[in-house]
């Protein structure tokens, strides 16, 4: 994975974590993450959900999707 995980990754490998009965050294070793990482991401996930992942700003943003727009006109 690369250094900016999307939600649905992020979501992906919480949800292995909680489910597939994996230890925490497992689920990083396989996603190439650090413990601290999976933690934030799991501590995310119990207070907002899916959409608590989503925080920061993405590679593709909403300035970058309106200025493609502005691109079309």
């Amino acid at each position: 994975m690369s250094s900016r995980h999307f939600p649905e990754e992020k979501y992906e490998v919480v949800m292995e974590y909680l489910t597939k009965n994996m230890t925490k050294a497992e689920t990083c070793s396989r996603h190439g993450i650090f413990p601290t990482q999976l933690a934030k991401w799991k501590e995310q996930f119990i207070k907002g959900g899916k959409k608590g992942l989503s925080s920061g700003k993405h590679p593709y943003s909403r300035e970058e999707e309106i200025d493609d727009l502005k691109k079309m006109i």
